[in-house]
């Protein structure tokens, strides 16, 4: 949430000479305050551009400048009417600022006419909700954008003089444990009280924050501002819901050659030999276009052959990354009688139209649930999380060097739960207003957040209907003083939701909503600006102004939208736009821009080349590394012919076959009982390290163990065998 000051016509940057960040997080709800100082070291006076990062989930608000000691504090207007004010203060030689969402997850304020030799201040506010897991509740406190790799923490780059972040830490349930992801002084107080300070610029992007929790139950709830915002992670049994349509589709783009799409690869094997029994699948992969790699199918045995066969010749030879256009696809097929769709995306990439890919999710939740994968560094975080988040699905996002198989499991357990459906949301107190609005249904450990218009009340009752029988969970509030931003957070996501209709559908009483909610609350949207004049000053203007934003450089157009991608001055560089044909699968407004595929990526390992036309030696090497993924691949078959045998698992849940049958089993059940057994006991004593990875396989050959014989205890059978 770190913004970088640039001077829009000489692409310079100014250093900050100290950044501070402090904030507080009661149970899930977090609000930070951000202090930013720089001094005009240009030697004479300029305009500059300041831009920050409008991450998704997050709302920043109630931002301050102090330019020479005298505070300007920026409101909001309709976009028009703020350009115009800022103009005309601008050339009047006033101290101006203006600010805007220039789209990209990147806001911006302008500041006209800072004086040489001055020192400036940006104060901004931030408030958001913690993501919840089965262990407590986690947050990702970003230092940099993806458009501003290393802007702060860079070797390269110039740190500030002087660095601060510092949080504390107040829960309703016990704290187990503090986790930190860079180096600071971590204090847990006592069970719900805990301090993290840290005066060193971190070497990472972001603060990763995990606050462990003792209790199983982590549903909290926390009041301010005349709002109440809840988050679940509920925990319910029921039967394996196995009437889903699967589609797995998997990015093969250059960026996910060698580990990457191996890790994939296995992710998929493991996805698909865990399927409920019943259901149906289908795989996809994608890069500049996408492929169907497996029609939707009946979960055979026959077909699960066949689609482990078609993985062993994925590659990753598909050049840039476009999401949407197989999204899309997928989105409007419609699934087969009684079933309903449940999507798995594994991507390694950023894009350019996230905002479109979200808003596409939010129109389809109805009738597609997405489970988003992010694998590696460069995978864009409110990419991942809106996709998931706006479907009513789940996240995770994957380190190179992390467990990807137990991360996704989880995920795919959630995806097969019963749903506790018709929710309700009861309290003392009167609810007026709610998001999300109607309520989503909620999963077996799948995080849902809810804010609800409402006075302070000791608990609140969520009820929902489970199968047939009717559950209610009770959630404790807790107080926060007023004043923190979850009134404006609660703005910010209703906000967010009419932007997302928008982008699909222009309708003006939308686009009203959305501004007048905007005007009201604070909180910045598409549609305003912030402006902030100080008319006592005035500064010689020694040059003319340079044009309004020149830190964003015009994309080609976008075609159906009527308006260009912007990318920051200090982006990545920019996209080489080959002239080649459109690929079958291509969207006009996808990831890929309806121009060629970028050139292939260096083998592993190696620096990146520079940019230039696919020629035919990067085609030969292209096809030298796809061969190194496919002797990587093989070599992880045969050198591992125990995880070759449990792949052999039938759809039931059974093995034919399997080293060690217990010969006593095998006279009574059958071979195929025994093999099942010695399979499980197998797992269980091999991977019990791992046991959360095997989960689903366990339990389907324990479903077909009792399907044989009921009256028999197979878990006290199988444990003599460990």
């Amino acid at each position: 949430m770190i913004g970088r000051i640039v001077l829009p016509e000489t692409n310079q940057k100014l250093t900050y000479s100290s950044i501070s960040i402090d904030g507080i997080q009661q149970d899930t709800f977090l609000s930070y305050t951000i202090k930013q100082v720089f001094t005009n070291t240009t030697g004479q006076n300029t305009d500059i551009t300041y831009c920050f990062p409008n991450e998704p989930q997050f709302c920043t608000y109630d931002s301050l400048f102090i330019v020479d000691g005298k505070e300007i504090r920026p409101q909001l207007r309709v976009k028009e009417e703020a350009k115009k004010e800022f103009e005309e203060a601008k050339h009047a030689g006033h101290h101006a600022m203006l600010g805007e969402d220039i789209g990209n997850g990147l806001s911006s304020f302008q500041l006209g006419n800072l004086p040489a030799g001055k020192t400036a201040e940006i104060h901004l506010k931030v408030s958001f909700l913690a993501d919840i897991n089965e262990n407590g509740y986690f947050y990702k406190f970003p230092l940099t954008h993806r458009y501003q790799s290393g802007a702060v923490t860079s070797n390269n780059s110039d740190k500030p003089e002087s660095f601060h972040f510092a949080t504390t830490i107040k829960t309703q349930r016990d704290i187990q444990d503090l986790k930190v992801s860079v180096d600071g002084t971590k204090d847990v107080k006592d069970a719900h009280n805990a301090t993290f300070v840290t005066n060193n610029p971190p070497a990472k992007d972001a603060i990763v924050i995990e606050t462990h929790i003792k209790d199983e139950d982590k549903n909290v709830a926390i009041s301010s501002d005349g709002y109440i915002a809840i988050t679940t992670y509920p925990y319910f049994e029921g039967p394996i819901d196995s009437n889903s349509e699967f589609y797995f589709i998997v990015d093969c783009s250059g960026s996910m050659s060698c580990s990457r799409i191996n890790n994939a690869i296995k992710c998929m094997r493991l996805f698909i030999q865990s399927l409920p029994v019943g259901c149906r699948f289908s795989i996809l992969r994608f890069g500049s276009h996408f492929e169907t790699v497996l029609p939707p199918c009946d979960y055979t045995d026959e077909n699960v052959a066949n689609a482990m066969n078609l993985l062993d010749n994925i590659s990753a030879n598909m050049g840039g990354t476009n999401i949407l256009a197989p999204l899309q696809h997928v989105s409007d097929l419609q699934a087969s009688e009684g079933f309903v769709k449940q999507i798995f995306f594994l991507t390694d990439g950023e894009v350019d139209n996230s905002d479109i890919i979200c808003a596409t999710a939010l129109k389809n939740r109805s009738t597609n649930r997405i489970f988003s994968i992010g694998l590696g560094s460069g995978a864009d975080p409110g990419l991942i999380k809106g996709m998931a988040r706006k479907s009513g699905g789940n996240y995770a996002i994957i380190g190179d060097n992390d467990n990807m198989n137990e991360k996704v499991i989880e995920m795919l357990s959630s995806a097969i739960s019963p749903a506790l459906r018709d929710i309700s949301i009861q309290s003392e107190s009167t609810q007026t207003e709610m998001w999300p609005s109607p309520c989503p249904p909620l999963f077996a450990k799948n995080p849902q957040s809810f804010i609800v218009k409402s006075e302070f009340t000791e608990n609140i009752l969520l009820s929902g209907t489970l199968l047939h029988d009717q559950v209610d969970i009770v959630i404790p509030v807790s107080r926060l003083d007023n004043n923190k931003g979850l009134r404006q957070l609660f703005s910010r996501y209703i906000i967010e939701d009419y932007e997302s209709q928008l982008l699909l559908k222009n309708d003006e009483s939308i686009k009203k909503k959305c501004i007048d909610l905007s005007l009201a609350s604070g909180v910045l949207c598409k549609y305003t600006s912030y402006v902030g004049v100080d008319y006592e000053s005035h500064e010689e203007r020694g040059q003319p102004a340079p044009p309004l934003i020149q830190c964003c450089a015009m994309a080609p157009p976008m075609g159906v939208f009527g308006f260009a991608a912007q990318q920051c001055c200090f982006a990545a560089p920019p996209k080489q736009f080959n002239a080649m044909p459109m690929m079958h699968g291509m969207h006009q407004f996808g990831g890929g821009m309806g121009f060629g595929a970028p050139p292939p990526p260096p083998p592993c390992g190696a620096a990146p080349a520079p940019p230039q036309y696919a020629a035919p030696q990067m085609m030969m090497q292209q096809a030298m590394d796809d061969g190194d993924e496919m002797i990587a691949r093989s070599s992880s078959h045969s050198s591992n012919s125990q995880e070759e045998q449990i792949r052999k698992q039938k759809v039931d849940g059974s093995w034919d076959d399997f080293n060690g049958v217990d010969k006593e089993i095998e006279t009574k059940y059958g071979h195929k009982v025994a093999s099942t057994v010695a399979a499980i006991a197998f797992i269980r004593k091999t991977f019990k390290d791992r046991l959360s990875e095997f989960s689903l396989i366990i339990k389907k050959a324990l479903s077909f163990l009792k399907k044989q014989d009921k009256s028999v205890d197979w878990d006290s059978l199988i444990n003599k065998f460990i």
